[in-house]
């Protein structure tokens, strides 16, 4: 806005001076800017976009269910991904309001590691899941418990003794 401005005020100093003879010209006078920007048309004020709002809703997790067979103690890596969903908001324009979109994505590879599993136990499942960045992990079918940590891009149950 500055850089129009004074391009506006430099062009018309000089059809000004170009208009008017050299005599004319007296630069020792200053110059009115409130002429110049009434004949460039910028004395009225520029109308103002009205802030849009942005908002969190909720996230779209990503999860995958892993099946353990008996004496498997890790997965390959698998990836997830998860979406935060938002609602735009923009008021004060024709068709102004409100749209939901997608905001942020997070993904992540991971590998599911158990550690300490009995030989003797059967088929295993667990979903893994995505919320955001967080990784959370529901068992759902095992004899054994496990205490849960997230290391890196490792997912590693423990069994408890």
């Amino acid at each position: 806005m500055i850089k129009t401005l004074l391009s506006v005020l430099l062009l018309s100093v000089s059809v000004a001076a170009s208009a008017a003879s050299p005599s004319d010209v007296r630069f020792d006078q200053g110059v009115d800017v409130k002429a110049v920007m009434h004949e460039a048309g910028l004395d009225r004020p520029a109308a103002v976009r009205p802030a849009g709002v942005q908002r969190h809703l909720y996230w779209m997790q990503g999860c995958e269910k892993k099946e353990m067979a008996p004496g498997v103690n890790e997965t390959g890596k698998f990836l997830l991904s998860s979406f935060e969903m938002v609602e735009d908001c923009e008021y004060g324009y024709p068709g102004g309001g409100c749209r939901t979109g997608i905001g942020m994505s997070y993904t992540r590879q991971l590998r599911l590691v158990l550690e300490g599993r009995p030989a003797s136990n059967p088929a295993e499942s667990f979903t893994v899941c995505l919320t955001g960045n967080d990784v959370s992990i529901m068992l759902m079918q095992t004899p054994t418990h496990y205490d849960v940590s997230v290391v890196g891009d490792d997912v590693i149950l423990k069994a408890r003794p």
